[in-house]
C-alpha cells in the first residue's frame, strides 16, 4: 500500500527551513464511523448499526476518561492522552496559569509491535510505502 505525498516549498518559517523541499502527505479520500462500520459489517458477522452504536460508545467513553486526566490504552490500536502546551518561566513563581498555559492537545501514540530484531513496528504504517503522486493524478487509493 501507497502512501501518497507532493512535494512543496516552505514559504515561512526561520532561514534553516525556508526555501526547502518538503514531501507532504496527499490524502486520497475520508472514511468516516458509518463507512467504517459498513466495511466492519462486510469482514463479520455483526450488524451496522451494532457496530455503529460501539463506535460512538468508544468515543464517548475514550473522552470522558481523557478529561478525567487518564491515558487511554486501546489495544492492538494505541495510547491516547491529553498534553498541555505552556510558556515556560524563568522560576516558579513566575508562573501563571492564565498566562502560561497555551492549550490542551490530545496526543495519539500507535500500537507498537516489537520484530525478532528487535525493531519496532507501528500499527497502521507497517508495510507502508512512500510514493510521490504523479502530476494531474486521478488515483484514488480507495478500498472496501
Amino acid at each position: 500500500m501507497a502512501i501518497y505525498y507532493k512535494l512543496y516549498q516552505m514559504k515561512s518559517g526561520n532561514a534553516d527551513v525556508k526555501g526547502m523541499w518538503r514531501a507532504r502527505v496527499m490524502p486520497q479520500g475520508v472514511v468516516n464511523i458509518d463507512g467504517l462500520a459498513k466495511i466492519m459489517e462486510k469482514n463479520s458477522t455483526v450488524k451496522g448499526s451494532d457496530i455503529k452504536a460501539v463506535l460512538y460508545e468508544l468515543v464517548d467513553a475514550m473522552q470522558r476518561r481523557l478529561l478525567n486526566g487518564d491515558r487511554v490504552v486501546v489495544d492492538g490500536f494505541g495510547a491516547f492522552k491529553v498534553n498541555i502546551k505552556s510558556k515556560g518561566v524563568e522560576s516558579l513563581a513566575d508562573f501563571k496559569a492564565s498566562r502560561n498555559v497555551k492549550g490542551l492537545v490530545l496526543k495519539f501514540a500507535p500500537a507498537t509491535e516489537a520484530t525478532a530484531d528487535k525493531t519496532r513496528l507501528k500499527q497502521f504504517v507497517s508495510g507502508a510505502t512512500a510514493m510521490e503522486i504523479p502530476q494531474n493524478a486521478s488515483h484514488t487509493g480507495k478500498e472496501a
